[in-house]
């Protein structure tokens, strides 16, 4: 499997990608000065490393940001934990999702979303993913036109292993929810 962990810490999207068609986009950032305050103070990994934000400016600001992992490649009915930190301030913060898109049959279903205001704080997240062929993972951020809103992403992990919680949803075949290796 490719690596799909990324901190931003090297200042640069890992081996993500951003999507196609995006009208805006995943920016890296390293601090508040360009969140118009309303973003995260500091990267969640070290207070002094990067993150991504998506942050509205006056030339781009309604839209949907969107980025991807590489291919993945399940060697077997494996069991995935992607874990991740994320911050969502403001008072014009439409949505965050994260999706799986099947390569073979092109199947796209959403595994987690929030929207709306969530926390002007780091939060932690996590799915878990039971599947056994090629995939590929999208965060999908999108906010409407006011500048006072603010979409960020750090440490995202994705681990072979069952996640933690209940807050665990597993989707395609069936699995329980066990420790984050």
């Amino acid at each position: 499997m490719n690596e799909v962990s990324c901190d931003f810490n090297n200042g640069d999207l890992c081996q993500w990608s951003s999507g196609s068609s995006d009208v805006i986009e995943w920016l890296l950032e390293s601090d508040v000065h360009n969140t118009h305050g309303v973003g995260p103070l500091a990267d969640h990994t070290t207070g002094d490393g990067y993150f991504i934000s998506l942050t509205p400016t006056h030339d781009r600001n309604e839209g949907v940001a969107v980025i991807v992992t590489p291919e993945l490649t399940a060697t077997s009915a494996q069991d995935f934990c992607l874990r991740w930190w994320y911050h969502m301030d403001g008072s014009d913060v439409e949505s965050l999702s994260v999706h799986l898109i099947t390569l073979k049959e092109g199947k796209e279903t959403v595994v987690w979303t929030k929207k709306g205001f969530q926390t002007s704080w780091w939060t932690e997240a996590f799915v878990g993913i039971h599947i056994n062929e090629a995939f590929v993972l999208e965060f999908r951020g999108s906010q409407g036109k006011n500048l006072l809103s603010n979409l960020a992403l750090d440490d995202i992990d994705m681990k072979p292993a069952v996640c933690p919680g209940e807050d665990c949803l597993y989707f395609m075949l069936s699995s329980s929810c066990g420790p984050f290796l």
